[in-house]
């Protein structure tokens, strides 16, 4: 029979790990005729590639091998090895559900689906602080995305699981090589502009077990995402991170400090950091919580900034990358919207027009903007509504209810 997904597996000495997933495959409610899995080593130095040739499979199983190039690399060789018209991505510390498969494939209803499954975090018994703010973080994005007006971003794509199909995956060259990190993040920005449509697909679960992420990896993995930003902004020019300049808008004496020893004492301030981290063990094991959160936001703030730093040069030139946009708006796809008229009739007006700016009024009082960012899939009518309520609730309410006092 024809293959209609390629399962596609990056590992890096995780022999014992793969083959209880790779057990996972062989439970899969889709037939197995009917789907490939290709394990790419990347760099293994353990039994991985014998365990594979060896390993008894249902379904046609490959292996290939890397000098230890990376995940990204990885993933674009298992794809150029594949022969499905899907592609299937996911970590090699994945227990997969036996839909999971199924459901990915049933959610490809068009060539431009990409399709982001859920990937619950798996918590040992006694975890830990860090391991249990790692899960709450994750299960918020997860929960989002759940949403049917939820409004799909860039960075809503999480390669430890998620499908595309192989025509769209070559057409874009597939992941970018040279990032440091965050590769998906840019694949997901290469995709939505190209006009991918987006699609969480809650039952493709699989529990992420997650064996190797510690608070030491989280850090450092928060410095080569700073690193690796800058790098995305400096390949896509009309790149806004929201998150930089969350941190790099911020007027507090605390951020004045550190962006000055970061830029003039790099190396005080990495040994101060490596104190907190320390600090943060302590509270770990004296379950002091609100210090414990307090401490693990501020290094994962220092060490973001220092990794932009380090990507941008100086923080002159960080103010530029991200504070400056580089957007040009295209007064052709603007659209005025007239709420009195019903917002039936402005979700209609959306979907037809297709805008990437919408200014809102209410009768002659102007509500406020609606920008589509680079970045951000194209708005729809549906995802308005949610919207209001978010961004301009207030101004809404002092409209249609002035006797009303809204402080």
């Amino acid at each position: 029979m024809k293959v209609t997904a390629s399962f596609i597996i990056p590992t890096h000495n995780r022999s014992g790990s793969l083959k209880k997933m790779l057990n996972t495959l062989q439970l899969q409610s889709y037939p197995l005729q009917n789907f490939e899995v290709i394990v790419v080593a990347d760099g293994c130095k353990d039994d991985t590639v014998e365990m594979v040739r060896n390993y008894h499979a249902g379904f046609n199983l490959l292996v290939c091998e890397l000098p230890g190039l990376g995940a990204a690399s990885a993933r674009n060789k298992g794809a150029s090895m594949a022969n499905g018209q899907y592609l299937l991505f996911a970590d090699d510390d994945m227990e997969l559900s036996t839909d999971f498969i199924k459901e990915h494939i049933a959610a490809h209803t068009n060539e431009r689906i990409v399709v982001v499954g859920y990937s619950p975090f798996k918590l040992e018994t006694n975890a830990s602080i860090q391991r249990m703010s790692v899960r709450e973080w994750w299960e918020e994005k997860f929960h989002e995305m759940r949403k049917k007006d939820h409004w799909f971003k860039y960075d809503n794509l999480t390669s430890g699981n998620f499908s595309v199909s192989s025509h769209l995956f070559n057409k874009l060259k597939g992941f970018n090589t040279s990032l440091l990190c965050r590769e998906d993040y840019e694949l997901g920005y290469r995709l939505i502009k190209h006009g991918a449509q987006f699609h969480f697909a809650y039952t493709a679960k699989a529990f992420h077990r997650d064996e190797v992420t510690n608070l030491h990896r989280s850090l450092q993995r928060k410095k080569s995402e700073g690193m690796a930003d800058i790098q995305i902004k400096k390949l896509h020019s009309d790149f806004i991170n929201k998150e930089a300049i969350y941190y790099l808008s911020q007027r507090s004496i605390l951020k004045s400090v550190l962006v000055k020893g970061i830029q003039y004492f790099p190396s005080l301030m990495d040994r101060t950091a490596s104190f907190g981290e320390t600090m943060m063990n302590l509270f770990e094991r004296l379950r002091l919580l609100s210090s414990w959160s307090t401490m693990n936001y501020r290094l994962h703030q220092y060490w973001y900034l220092r990794g932009l730093m380090l990507g941008a040069g100086s923080y002159k030139q960080l103010y530029e990358f991200v504070m400056i946009p580089n957007v040009l708006m295209n007064e052709d796809r603007k659209l005025t919207i007239d709420l009195e008229k019903g917002i039936k009739s402005a979700e209609d007006e959306i979907d037809r027009l297709k805008p990437i700016v919408i200014e809102i009024y209410y009768g002659k009082n102007f509500i406020g903007t609606i920008n589509c960012e680079p970045g951000m899939e194209a708005i729809k009518g549906y995802h308005l509504r949610k919207i209001l309520k978010d961004k301009f609730s207030r101004e809404l309410s002092v409209l249609l209810f002035p006797d009303q006092i809204f402080k």
